[in-house]
């Protein structure tokens, strides 16, 4: 693991200690598959508590950057990235009406300008199922409500 960490102090500490785990996997400090050091270890090097600590740790883990491995070998890893809590979110977006597919077209066209990302040459990574329903619904919005 090799990043530096500041001394967290403060109402929101456990804030302070996710952004820093975020910046060092944003960064690529911290790739998938790594394992942060223990609780203790932690909070001894961001001066907090391990209950600070395990508290960021498991917002991370919500968020779907960490996942927490129990019993011997276990610990905190950098998870890989996971599409499916975003397909899971939008599909019930999309049930309650809360948005419409013209809205998700909308995202995907500004994201695209912004990534470049041509949807009928490239997969988002690891789902190549939402890649081609992705496309579909550009190419052919009619047919997904909009």
């Amino acid at each position: 693991m090799n990043f530096e960490v500041a001394s967290i102090k403060g109402p929101r500490a456990s804030q302070e200690i996710v952004h820093q785990l975020r910046q060092a996997i944003y960064l690529g400090q911290l790739c998938p598959g790594d394992k942060l050091p223990p609780e203790r270890e932690l909070a001894r090097q961001f001066e907090s508590s391990r209950v600070t600590v395990r508290e960021a740790i498991r917002s991370l883990e919500l968020a779907g950057l960490v996942s927490v491995k129990r019993g011997s070998g276990g610990g905190a890893f950098i998870a890989d990235v996971d599409l499916r809590p975003l397909k899971e979110s939008f599909s019930t977006l999309l049930r309650l009406h809360k948005v419409t597919i013209s809205h998700l077209t909308d995202i995907s066209t500004r994201l695209r300008r912004k990534v470049r990302w041509d949807p009928d040459k490239e997969e988002i990574p690891g789902d190549p199922e939402a890649s081609r329903m992705l496309a579909r619904s550009m190419r052919e919005p009619w047919r997904f409500g909009a």
